[in-house]
């Protein structure tokens, strides 16, 4: 069962009319319109698992998404949380490019694309987090 409905998110929505506004030569300019790519490709990334989620059987899974919860201390953010009578899955959902490499040592994850390497957090750390958050 799915309580709710995708939709674009409130800050792409104000990313896109700031990123219209801007003009190129503005210092900002680079800076807003990069962070709008990016969450764009986040949330094509998550809507491109709702085509495979939608194929659970509705009357054993509870999909949520978009999560921000409180945990005592804060809030934080689960992209998918799957709920069932024997389980509880959480999904972080990454729309990565590239090769991806996972560095336990470090906790990150490397990205390699066209002979550069750039670091992201670990999601699997995240995963984990949200998880003890959950608790």
């Amino acid at each position: 069962m799915r309580i709710q409905k995708r939709e674009i998110p409130i800050h792409i929505r104000r990313l896109e009319a700031l990123s219209r506004r801007l003009m190129k030569s503005h210092p900002a300019f680079h800076k807003v319109h990069e962070n709008l790519l990016r969450q764009r490709a986040g949330y094509q990334g998550e809507k491109a698992i709702d085509y495979y989620l939608k194929y659970l059987p509705k009357e054993e899974y509870l999909v949520l998404h978009g999560l921000r919860l409180f945990d005592g201390v804060g809030y934080f953010q689960i992209d998918y949380l799957i709920i069932s009578k024997s389980f509880i899955l959480v999904i972080e959902v990454k729309n990565i490019f590239g090769t991806l490499l996972f560095d336990p040592e470090f906790n990150q994850c490397i990205r390699i694309s066209q002979d550069k390497e750039e670091g992201f957090k670990d999601p699997i750390l995240q995963v984990e987090r949200q998880k003890n958050q959950l608790i």
